[in-house]
């Protein structure tokens, strides 16, 4: 995709989609060199051996998979492929949502549900609502799941006077986590997307070179006036003259003087 036809999204996520797509993996090699260090030291013995080497071989098939991601991705612009856009997006959610399973049923800690905040915000990057809300339910409906499946290992017993306190908080805690998310995917996607709308393919040279260029059709326009001509229609050839006006669809600059 040639860079005039960007829009500004496409071309936050040709300069992101790196970081993007590395963001994640970084978190799931860290999870796993913590996890065998911690098993290895002894200090969760309740992890399965074996368990833990196969979360280490695909966290190493996450590794290939995303280096393959990056040496493909771009095109003969230099630009990264939509399609590719769309694979790393699909490799992010994989990821998120198989680690969190992984983790989730595999590392005894009750405490694990606050790590709920993290892997959502891996998934705003791509200011996409839709896939943020289905992430965000997956995840959600994961976690509830894994306190149903593992009872007292991940959660209070419901003899405890603590239970539903607990309980309350938790869900109110991963509700705001979510809401919060979401709102910072929609506004961000929404707002700040269009604001960059208006400069996108907009460079630092074409800015200086109509600032220069305005003073002079402004002259040219009075010079104009005074012969005689128009006003409105001297300042309205002035103003269709403007690169400015033609590339963001706003000839009313010179006008509006």
């Amino acid at each position: 995709m040639k860079q005039s036809e960007m829009s500004s999204i496409d071309a936050y996520l040709n300069r992101a989609f790196k970081i993007i797509v590395v963001l994640p993996l970084t978190g799931a090699t860290t999870s796993a060199f913590v996890f065998t260090i911690f098993r290895l030291l002894g200090w969760w013995p309740d992890i399965p051996a074996r368990l833990l080497a196969v979360y280490d071989i695909i966290n190493i098939l996450y590794f290939t998979i995303a280096i393959y991601l990056s040496r493909t991705c771009k095109d003969e612009y230099g630009s990264i492929r939509p399609d590719k856009i769309k694979q790393g997006k699909r490799f992010v959610g994989f990821i998120v949502v198989a680690q969190w399973n992984f983790i989730s049923y595999m590392i005894p800690d009750r405490e694990w549900w606050a790590y709920l905040f993290f892997f959502i915000a891996l998934t705003i990057v791509f200011f996409d609502i839709k896939f943020t809300s289905i992430i965000s339910f997956l995840l959600t409906a994961s976690t509830v799941i894994s306190w149903i499946v593992h009872g007292n290992y991940m959660f209070l017993s419901s003899s405890d006077p603590l239970f539903y306190p607990t309980l309350v908080l938790r869900l109110f805690c991963i509700g705001l986590t979510i809401l919060t998310m979401l709102f910072i995917t929609y506004f961000g996607g929404k707002y700040l997307v269009e604001e960059l709308e208006r400069h996108a393919n907009y460079d630092p040279l074409t800015n200086l070179l109509n600032r220069r260029s305005m003073g002079q059709y402004m002259k040219n326009a009075c010079e104009k006036v005074e012969h005689g001509k128009d006003a409105q229609a001297a300042l309205e050839a002035a103003d269709a003259k403007l690169y400015y006006g033609k590339r963001h669809g706003k000839n009313c600059v010179v006008t509006q003087l």
